[in-house]
């Protein structure tokens, strides 16, 4: 009969769930998901997202989820995964002098559009 550990992991998993850290992050992010041909570019404030896009084409299957209303205040904003063929990149803090909207790049050099996804964080 074979033996698995899940204590350890599962006091670890535990402790972790209790901190308000922990907690906190797990709202504070939000997820995007979307088919991009060339370039895009994400720009997130409050509880919204609007897009521009470098063709005629938008963005296919676009989807999205915030944890919570995106602050309008100075966070730091941080990818906690991102996934795509080409390039995703923060490009844009959220600052007062930008309505505290922050701004993702997706770039894609191959022909035709691919799929996107990433889960941006704030603290």
């Amino acid at each position: 009969m074979k033996k698995i550990l899940v204590l350890p992991l599962t006091a670890f998993c535990i402790a972790l769930a209790t901190t308000g850290a922990f907690a906190q992050n797990s709202r504070q992010r939000v997820e995007f998901s979307g088919e991009v041909d060339e370039e895009a570019i994400i720009f997130i404030s409050r509880n919204r997202i609007s897009l521009k896009t470098s063709t005629t084409e938008p963005v296919y299957g676009l989807k999205y989820k915030f944890g919570s209303e995106f602050p309008r205040k100075r966070v730091n904003c941080y990818f906690k995964s991102k996934n795509g063929r080409g390039k995703i990149e923060l490009i844009q803090q959220p600052l007062e002098s930008n309505k505290y909207t922050a701004a993702i790049r997706i770039t894609d050099t191959d022909r035709a559009r691919a799929k996107y996804d990433f889960v941006l964080v704030w603290d």
